[in-house]
């Protein structure tokens, strides 16, 4: 009899035991999963870089004459003889950033005598074309010729969404004159900027 209550002793010991494991394992499994045992870290820096790209205005027309007039004639705009043909816009700062062309002209000059750059205008009939990865949807052309004077005309208007390179074609610069203009040969600069 005694050999029986010592094997009931030892195997309700054995299930203690085992029921005691079981529930600390079981303990500890919950304990995770609500985030009461703790997990050791170590942190990783992760980066990338993305370099920003061009953002260039180039081939504006290098020279643009106006037909010879007469001293006398009545007032007439005068066309130039080169379109706008092949400007090229490129925006591919990745910054998300609006840009404008714009156009300004400084006054034209025969030795002392000026025609103001308020009297030169480049025409609103211009197009955009997409060279590549642009939207020419992102990109508004202006709504009317102004003067090149006092900071000029813009021209196109690039939004926020207008990255990639884009063409500027098709339009003209127009040069109002009076049947009262000196005689000469007068000259002056338009420039093209982006910003």
């Amino acid at each position: 009899m005694d050999n029986t209550i010592l094997k009931k002793a030892e195997n309700q010991v054995r299930q203690q035991l085992f029921g005691g494991l079981a529930l600390l394992v079981a303990a500890l499994m919950i304990g995770n999963t609500l985030g009461v045992v703790w997990a050791d870290t170590d942190l990783t820096n992760v980066s990338f870089n993305v370099n920003a790209g061009a953002f260039t205005i180039v081939n504006a027309p290098e020279g643009v004459n106006f037909p010879m007039m007469n001293y006398g004639e009545s007032n007439s705009a005068h066309v130039g003889d080169t379109e706008t043909d092949g400007v090229e816009i490129t925006d591919l700062r990745g910054s998300g950033t609006e840009w404008n062309v714009t156009v300004s002209a400084n006054n034209m000059q025969a030795g002392t005598n000026i025609i103001s750059a308020s009297r030169l205008k480049i025409t609103n009939n211009g197009t955009i074309r997409n060279i590549s990865a642009g939207d020419t949807n992102r990109v508004a052309l202006m709504s009317g010729d102004g003067p090149l004077n006092d900071g000029g005309s813009t021209i196109l208007n690039g939004s926020t969404q207008a990255s990639g390179a884009f063409g500027y074609d098709n339009s003209e610069f127009l040069l109002n004159v009076t049947g009262t203009d000196a005689a000469g040969v007068y000259t002056g600069i338009a420039t093209f900027t982006l910003t």
